[in-house]
């Protein structure tokens, strides 16, 4: 699968401003990221597990098959990566009764996420917002009016990680302080 294709990406978000500005973004700081590319089909049965109403998240995972969003786990729908070699966390595992149990979280929502301190991110099955649920104090701590909102959120935390030095590059991206990037 490899890394993001942001050509691909650009070509399908080029009529939507605002997605070609997180693009960009991601592009322009992508070794702090592990985006993966997708292959993700329309018919796939783990899509028929997401809310219908979530329109913008299943067109991103068109384009991207989950990851590390920086310091945020985005759940995959391919557990595996045949061409990383990587093991990723995938929705399905993450999406049941053991899990919601685990978080407490309330019945109507999809986990799409995982902060890095292990609070779930979901979609609501009610509307279209995301999501950030608090698992220790069992409330939604963060609501994001759109899914490219939560997306532009994480992009504008991990500059200002980088600012502070608190992210660094991902490993896989960067030898001998080049990227390497597969696209």
């Amino acid at each position: 699968m490899g890394y993001i294709n942001y050509e691909k990406a650009e070509c399908f978000y080029s009529k939507n401003k605002f997605m070609m500005q997180i693009l960009a973004a991601l592009k322009e700081i992508d070794k702090y990221h592990l985006l993966r590319d997708s292959k993700v089909s329309g018919s796939d049965e783990v899509l028929d597990m997401i809310p219908e109403i979530a329109n913008e998240y299943r067109e991103w995972l068109m384009l991207s098959d989950g990851g590390l969003l920086f310091s945020t786990a985005l759940l995959s729908v391919n557990k595996f990566d045949d061409e990383l070699k990587l093991n990723f966390s995938d929705l399905v595992s993450v999406n049941n009764k053991s899990s919601y149990s685990k978080y407490g979280l309330p019945r109507g929502y999809f986990i799409i996420a995982l902060m890095n301190y292990g609070d779930p991110v979901c979609l609501s099955y009610g509307d279209k917002k995301i999501y950030l649920w608090n698992s220790d104090e069992r409330v939604f701590e963060t609501v994001w009016e759109t899914f490219a909102d939560f997306l532009a959120d994480e992009y504008n935390t991990a500059v200002q990680m980088i600012d502070d030095e608190i992210l660094q590059p991902v490993p896989m991206k960067s030898k001998g302080g080049k990227m390497r990037c597969h696209h």
